[in-house]
């Protein structure tokens, strides 16, 4: 078979074969990146790699030496295709015209590139590379990533080709989940940078492109077997960057350079799961490869053995960053994934990275901690409202009381800004801390109820015989999903209110794939109490009993804004705490605003909750208050509503209260008559 080169004749000396020629084309582009190419000598390479040069593999001379010779010739093609690539990516070597035509032929032959590709993946085991004699699969599968990496930078055209072709999608997938020895995906530790394979991966799976979905879907509907090799692959890679780290010798005694490199690139291949996470048909993939658990065992034993230096916390905190908000993908799961990273040691690292940040200079630019750990505590602080979390964060209090002590207590950027984002979340923690053994035990406890006129904590508040102490809630029957204080209280919502309700309830908690425990309910309703009451502390210091919480520690209060516009007297008011970056209220809004934003949002996905929700909790404002009780304390009604996170749903738990104020003692105090929640999609307060 015969070639013709149409390249210039100083490039191609003609005492060589056509293998050589290609070769020395192939080298002259890798030695001089600094000179543009042209069009004549990209149109060369594209002319061999054409779909007719290509070799039948199952052909009886698939193996044959005209085979390996177009094999190898095509090897050296791409190679150079490749070099010609990397030309394109720097604009100061190529014009803008040379780079829009070079993007434009390859697009045209993408899919005899994409050919050639997975041809040469197949031939791995038999075809010497341009680096070795003797290449394995191991170096031809790290080539061809490469390969494909760069010609995928040079324009969108090209990637478009990638999103839209099945066979380059399958080559990309095929490069990810072949393994070699001990079963272990391709990977290679020694690059500058960081791994071809999960270079390439990244910029295929990049959040800002559809390549994400695309190879989503292209997984989803393959066979499951590929899909778990894929998760198996995405899950062991972080395991063995990890292992090769902690057994390198040389990084030791590596540079400060060299080690934020490492840590970078340790990070990068934890952000390729964290992509891959976000796709809801992968995540439960993923879960049930104990992914979690696996990947925060890893960095903990990486960043507490190996990479320990001041100046390697950047990676530490980003994975640290990564791991949090994955646990926070599953909506009906995140309490316990969340609670179960705390466990792996997630909490530790991250107090040992902030305290480490503390030891670089401020000559030192190599990154700035200070949006990371804000970022971090924030997110911790929205979700420190959930018991089972609440458990893990208060084995770690110690250290972080300890970490705090020792934070600079000036305001400011810097270690400023991060020491206030730690004093807000260790706030919260020991609001919560305080909140969950008042709602445990004692007489005072918190005790729900779901008949929007319960008085029996309204009784207890003045010592009422009627209501024992202590009384315990008990469940609906039918659905489970109600609670009463008593039979009373059961009867009398049955007849106003539950009878309506009782069939949908359990079938629209099965479809939000919602699990909302009592016991969690009970604990935000008195979350929502303790913040009224705060407000009430801050309004009149001598207005709270003691022993009621908010007197054992530093109350936290409505914003300066809030409180101007505060109005204690009214009943029309109404008060929306937004918990997930403070543990304190945050916006303060009239029923008219309130009301337009539930009808225009439409917040009830749970429609079986519309009516009592207009009737017990909206119109109450409109009726006559209840009457006081023989002259003991005065009363008016007030409605509260949470916002707490729930994964990708929004948890909207409505409390009724009112407010006791006893004319003797002069102490006023909230109580929570009754409560409901609703699973929502919006965020209140962003369009009010």
């Amino acid at each position: 078979m015969s070639y013709r080169f149409r390249t210039p004749p100083e490039l191609l000396p003609t005492n060589l074969t056509h293998l050589e020629r290609m070769e020395h084309l192939r080298t002259w582009l890798e030695e001089n990146p600094e000179v543009p190419h042209s069009l004549e000598i990209l149109d060369t390479l594209l002319r061999f790699l054409d779909v007719a040069n290509i070799p039948d593999y199952n052909d009886a001379d698939a193996h044959g030496e005209e085979t390996i010779l177009r094999v190898r010739m095509a090897l050296n093609a791409l190679l150079g295709l490749s070099a010609v690539a990397y030309r394109c990516h720097d604009s100061t070597t190529v014009f803008s015209w040379l780079k829009d035509a070079t993007a434009e032929r390859i697009a045209n032959s993408f899919d005899a590139i994409i050919e050639w590709m997975s041809l040469m993946l197949m031939y791995g085991s038999s075809l010497p590379t341009h680096t070795s004699p003797t290449a394995d699969f191991r170096e031809v599968y790290l080539t061809q990533a490469d390969i494909l990496f760069s010609i995928l930078r040079v324009d969108s055209q090209i990637r478009h080709c990638l999103w839209t072709s099945t066979s380059a999608l399958d080559v990309v997938i095929r490069i990810w989940v072949t393994t070699g020895r001990r079963n272990e995906p391709f990977q290679d530790f020694g690059h500058p940078k960081t791994c071809p394979i999960n270079r390439l991966m990244a910029f295929c799976i990049d959040a800002n492109t559809p390549g994400l979905a695309a190879l989503s879907d292209r997984l989803l509907n393959g066979r499951t077997s590929l899909l778990l090799h894929f998760v198996e692959a995405a899950v062991r890679r972080p395991e063995m960057a990890c292992r090769h780290i902690l057994e390198d010798p040389s990084l030791s005694n590596a540079s400060t350079t060299d080690n934020i490199i490492t840590s970078v690139a340790f990070h990068n291949t934890i952000k390729v799961v964290y992509n891959l996470v976000t796709i809801p048909g992968l995540q439960d993939a993923f879960f049930k490869e104990r992914f979690l658990d696996r990947l925060t065992k890893t960095a903990v034993l990486l960043f507490n053995q190996k990479m320990t230096t001041p100046h390697v916390t950047p990676g530490g905190l980003l994975v640290c960053d990564n791991l949090l908000r994955m646990a926070s993908f599953r909506t009906a799961h995140f309490v316990t994934d969340i609670s179960a990273t705390i466990r792996q040691g997630l909490l530790r690292l991250y107090i040992t990275l902030v305290k480490r940040s503390q030891e670089i200079s401020a000559e030192d630019h190599y990154w700035d901690p200070k949006d990371l750990v804000v970022a971090f505590s924030r997110i911790l602080e929205g979700r420190v409202t959930w018991k089972r979390i609440l458990v893990e964060i208060e084995k770690d209090m110690e250290n972080l009381a300890s970490l705090v002590r020792d934070m600079p207590t000036t305001p400011g950027p810097g270690m400023g800004a991060i020491a206030a984002a730690l004093r807000s979340f260790s706030s919260a923690v020991l609001v919560q801390v305080h909140l969950d053994s008042y709602c445990q035990g004692g007489s005072d406890a918190m005790h729900l109820c779901d008949n929007p006129n319960c008085r029996s904590r309204s009784l207890r508040f003045v010592h009422d015989d009627r209501v024992p102490p202590g009384s315990s809630s008990r469940r609906c029957g039918g659905c489970s999903a109600f609670v009463y204080c008593g039979p009373e209280c059961q009867r009398e919502d049955w007849d106003a209110h539950h009878s309506k309700e009782c069939k949908q309830a359990t079938r629209d908690t099965i479809r939000l794939n919602a699990r909302y425990s009592h016991r969690a309910r009970a604990h935000h309703v008195s979350f929502i109490e303790n913040r009224m009451n705060a407000f009430i502390a801050k309004q009149d210091p001598g207005g709270m009993p003691n022993g009621v919480p908010g007197t054992t520690f530093e109350p936290i209060t409505f914003d300066a804004a809030a409180l101007d516009e505060a109005d204690i007297g009214t009943t029309t008011d109404i008060y929306i705490l937004d918990t997930t970056e403070s543990g304190s209220p945050s916006m303060l809004n009239t029923r008219e605003k309130y009301v337009t934003w539930v009808d225009t949002q439409a917040s009830f996905p749970q429609g079986y909750l519309k009516a009592r929700f207009n009737d017990a909790y909206l119109g109450f404002h409109d009726n006559a208050q209840p009457k006081a009780l023989a002259g003991k304390p005065h009363e008016e009604s007030r409605l509260a509503e949470g916002c707490f996170f729930y994964g990708h749903l929004v948890l909207c738990v409505n409390v009724k209260l009112r407010l006791h104020t006893d004319e003797r003692t002069r102490m006023s105090r909230f109580f929570a008559v009754s409560s409901m929640a609703r699973f929502t999609t919006t965020w209140p307060g962003n369009e009010q």
